[in-house]
């Protein structure tokens, strides 16, 4: 499987985080329904079978250890509560918290890096270098 489809798998998995957020919850009917009408747009249609494992598999472990992920991550911020951190930083902390901490066979700069690229893609001028900062704290 080539790169530019797990990071479309990433983009696809934090549209998917991000609308559970919002909403308040991380039902799976719900969630099938954001990937059902995912499915329509054209992301959805380039994922290849095994990226839509990966998402489904990021999806239910990520809601699995959100508390401990958040805790975590909340640990590495200084002077910073994770409820204040906003919605897109947040789901993108939360799915690099998951892959360093669950993933071990992902090089961790490989998963920092694609935290920052979803910064650069759906936050503002500053996520980018937030998440990175946060992630490196983390990895330390």
């Amino acid at each position: 499987m080539g790169e530019g489809n797990r990071r479309l798998a990433r983009e696809v998995l934090f549209t998917i985080l991000y609308q559970a957020d919002i909403l308040n919850s991380y039902e799976s009917q719900q969630i099938v329904e954001v990937m059902e009408s995912l499915s329509t747009e054209l992301k959805l249609q380039k994922l290849v079978e095994a990226d839509k494992k990966f998402i489904s598999e990021y999806v239910k472990e990520v809601q699995e250890h959100k508390t401990s992920l958040l805790a975590t991550l909340e640990s590495k911020m200084k002077d910073w509560n994770i409820e204040r951190v906003g919605s897109v930083e947040r789901i993108i902390l939360l799915i690099a918290a998951y892959e360093l901490t669950m993933k071990l066979d992902i090089n961790y700069t490989i998963v920092i890096n694609e935290a920052v690229e979803l910064g650069k893609c759906y936050g503002d001028d500053k996520t980018s270098s937030f998440i990175n900062g946060v992630l490196a704290k983390f990895v330390k």
